[in-house]
């Protein structure tokens, strides 16, 4: 009995929030706009995989330039978002997809290794720099 009255329960919320969501007015959603357009949105760049600082202060995003994956970031400061700069524990590699942790004091990113055969396969490895001072050291 007590399991009919919860299953009807269900039933019935299911229904109702169907209902619901069927009368809403699908014209009031917006249109998405481009993330700072000029600093990280070029258009000369194909930017991609980001992730913000937990405080919501820096932001970190991926940019391939001539065959090449970087990561990048910027601050933001006074309401203004800095020019972006590519972290140095990206520049030799070839690096993409940055995730911060919850505390913010690691990011993990993906890194490409493409070896000098052509035969073989490029590998993909998840990396991870850790903060010590404010900067992020090499990867481990």
């Amino acid at each position: 009995m007590k399991y009919k009255l919860i299953s009807k329960i269900l039933l019935f919320s299911f229904i109702f929030q169907s209902i619901s969501i069927q009368s809403q007015n699908f014209n009031d959603i917006k249109k998405p706009v481009i993330f700072l357009p000029e600093i990280v949105s070029t258009g000369e760049f194909h930017e991609f995989g980001c992730s913000f600082s937990p405080d919501g202060k820096e932001f970190y995003f991926s940019r391939t330039e001539n065959d090449s994956g970087f990561i990048y970031k910027t601050i933001l400061s006074g309401g203004q978002w800095s020019v972006p700069v590519r972290c140095a524990f990206s520049n030799n590699r070839f690096c993409s997809e940055p995730h911060i942790s919850y505390d913010g004091n690691k990011l993990y990113f993906s890194e490409f290794v493409i070896p000098d055969d052509s035969l073989q396969e490029p590998k993909v490895f998840i990396s991870v720099v850790r903060k010590q001072n404010g900067e992020w050291e090499d990867k481990e």
